[in-house]
């Protein structure tokens, strides 16, 4: 049985030349093979869960490029322009801000937010 093409979507964090972070939609196609639809292998490294109790983070840059899947609960991430954006259970952020001012994350919820978080290669 074939598949229409469908796509995973996603948010990425970026930097631009200033060094201000921002948001940018994207998706990964979505293609038939033996076990349904899948997307491209993505590399990854170490795997890990993680739980952020109700609180802010200011301001700070990913250590490397990583998915994060919200598991749980509610992320805010805000730009360094301002700009926020709410992930929710089983929305993915890619955060590539690896310089300039970086992002702010707050839980939005007194419910710890849960997430995988997916280094990349």
């Amino acid at each position: 049985m074939l598949h229409a093409a469908k796509a995973v979507p996603y948010t990425m964090l970026l930097t631009d030349k200033d060094g201000n972070s921002y948001f940018k939609t994207a998706s990964e196609e979505l293609n038939p093979d033996k076990v349904g639809l899948t997307t491209r292998m993505i590399p990854v490294n170490n795997v890990f869960f993680g739980e952020g109790p109700g609180k802010e983070q200011d301001w700070h840059n990913p250590s490397q490029r990583l998915f994060i899947i919200v598991l749980s609960g509610v992320m805010q991430i805000e730009t360094s322009s301002g700009e926020t954006k709410n992930f929710r259970s089983g929305e993915i952020v890619l955060l590539e801000d690896l310089t300039g001012k970086g992002h702010k994350t707050r839980n939005l919820n007194e419910q710890p937010v849960s997430y995988l978080a997916l280094p990349l290669k």
